[in-house]
């Protein structure tokens, strides 16, 4: 075994052990500037194509998003990304009303 074998092997081996660390609590505002900046990134992304925050009637802020229907998988997928990392104080749904 070669010097960088043994060495991935053990960093695997630390990860292993690791416990995951939990879940950022973010406010919907919070979820959705993060979620414009990952979108922003993306090489797939439409212009046009954005995270909103819905007020709905009793001040509840809700997350969507606006743009082609085309862009549905990668919102789906940057969504999908951040629920590992963040926790939103609502649930997200990738269908629009």
């Amino acid at each position: 075994m070669t010097p960088s074998d043994k060495a991935n092997r053990q960093f695997w081996a630390l990860r292993r052990h690791e416990r995951p660390s939990p879940p950022v609590r973010l406010s919907v505002s919070e979820f959705v500037m993060e979620a414009n900046r990952r979108l922003c990134a993306d090489k797939a992304n439409i212009e046009g194509t954005r995270f909103i925050v819905i007020q709905r009637a009793g001040g509840q802020d809700l997350p969507s998003w606006e743009g082609p229907e085309a862009m549905r998988p990668l919102i789906q997928r940057i969504f999908q990304n951040m629920t590992t990392r963040f926790q939103l104080p609502v649930a997200f749904r990738i269908d629009r009303e």
